[in-house]
């Protein structure tokens, strides 16, 4: 499935865009994993891997490499990124609510709210149970998510800028209906690709489901393979945990799947 409207549909400005934090996030997921788990590190999975730019990164250090993602094109670029590597890998065109890798994994991941697209209570139950299968004993899930603090969140857009070669890309994610009650923000996505040849405009229509911290605790709490094991924010400051509470907004959670 592909949305010929979808920012997401153009791999490379999409990284061009949204990419800027890959050695970040590479090196605090790499860091987290070896502080959760003695193992070695030699399997990573990532649900909704998009255009694969972290698990490029794995692939780099020689780990074996498993994701999947509902868009065509993406994935195809995700694909011959990782064919470049010598290192195994296996990327498949499917939904990340029932997905499971061939072989079991020492790390998954998802940094980036792909699971807040999941809109009801039993597909996100789907989802984790199925990530924690796909775990060895002892293996790591790491999941990021914006949660919504007491008091209620942001109603500011969010405004991003890449460059590739002589274009520049900016995108506005801006929230536009938004159910309390239903635990629905439905999000429209404006961007614009500014070219030597022109303008090129794409919008898309994006909905998420809402969590407080305890809502994400009830729902976690419920698949009992996994442990949660540590919080941090968005600086990726692996030394400087949080504490997951009603103040709670840009969050990773750690989770180790139980023997």
């Amino acid at each position: 499935m592909t949305n010929p409207r979808s920012l997401y549909s153009r791999p490379t400005y999409y990284d061009a865009v949204f990419g800027g934090w890959t050695a970040q996030e590479f090196f605090f997921l790499l860091d987290c994993y070896h502080r959760f788990s003695p193992q070695p590190l030699r399997r990573v999975y990532e649900p909704a891997a998009g255009t694969g730019r972290l698990l490029a990164e794995f692939a780099r250090c020689g780990i074996s490499t498993y994701g999947c993602d509902l868009d065509v094109r993406s994935s195809e670029y995700c694909i011959r990124r990782l064919s470049r590597f010598a290192s195994a890998s296996d990327i498949r065109i499917a939904d990340m609510q029932f997905f499971r890798p061939p072989v079991k994994v020492n790390l998954a991941y998802s940094l980036i709210s792909s699971f807040q697209h999941l809109l009801s209570e039993e597909c996100a139950q789907s989802f984790l149970t199925s990530v924690s299968e796909s775990l060895v004993p002892g293996g790591v899930f790491i999941l990021g998510l914006q949660l919504t603090p007491d008091g209620g969140r942001s109603s500011e857009p969010e405004d991003w800028v890449g460059f590739r070669g002589q274009s520049k890309i900016a995108v506005r994610i801006d929230s536009v209906r938004y159910s309390e009650a239903l635990r629905i923000d439905e999000c429209e996505m404006k961007s614009v690709i500014h070219g030597p040849r022109g303008r090129s405009r794409f919008r898309e229509v994006l909905k998420f489901r809402t969590y407080t911290a305890k809502q994400i605790l009830k729902t976690t709490r419920r698949i009992p393979g996994l442990e949660l094991v540590g919080s941090y924010d968005f600086t990726y400051d692996l030394n400087n945990p949080v504490a997951l509470d009603q103040k709670s907004k840009d969050t990773l959670l750690v989770f180790r799947r139980r023997s």
